[in-house]
């Protein structure tokens, strides 16, 4: 997946992508957040890829290097996670000479720009050709999919057994 995301970065162009959205963040690294929890992937057109996770490195992510941020401070979930992340990547993206980045313009707020506004950036979006390529399912993902519909054909089997006449939902 990192591949095809590189040889879309030549086509177009592009120095680098940086991503926000857990889906495209899964998609490219394994490493699927935490829904209450903010990361942000850096993948270089050279293939190095750098992932700003919150709190501890993942275990299996698909990633060159992490970077961690605290996502919360004594369980209180910080509300500047986005930032924080952006932060994190910062020290891991050059900012020497102008550069062509691509991000996901629906999930990129200001602080992706000022990530990379030192160095007088250009930023394209890339929504369209990202959603492009994770349609197209790998055969890790099929499995996942098939696993998901037996899981919940199990559920409907279980349902259909015990469902009658003044069963509560609980």
């Amino acid at each position: 997946r990192q591949q095809r995301i590189c040889d879309m970065l030549s086509r177009r162009g592009l120095d680098r992508a940086v991503l926000t959205s857990h889906e495209n963040i899964q998609y490219v690294t394994g490493f699927r957040p935490h829904r209450l929890m903010q990361a942000a992937v850096c993948l270089e057109a050279d293939g190095t890829c750098v992932l700003a996770a919150p709190n501890v490195e993942p275990e299996n992510a698909a990633v060159d290097r992490t970077v961690t941020f605290e996502a919360q401070w004594h369980c209180t979930l910080r509300q500047d996670q986005s930032q924080a992340a952006q932060d994190a990547l910062a020290g891991t993206v050059s900012k020497s000479a102008p550069s062509r980045t691509g991000v996901e313009f629906s999930q990129s707020g200001q602080h992706v720009r000022a990530l990379l506004s030192d160095a007088n950036g250009v930023l394209t979006d890339l929504d369209a050709e990202l959603w492009r390529l994770r349609r197209r399912k790998d055969p890790d993902e099929l499995t996942m999919i098939r696993r998901a519909i037996d899981c919940t054909a199990a559920m409907y089997e279980r349902a259909r057994d015990i469902i009658e006449p003044g069963i509560t939902e609980l």
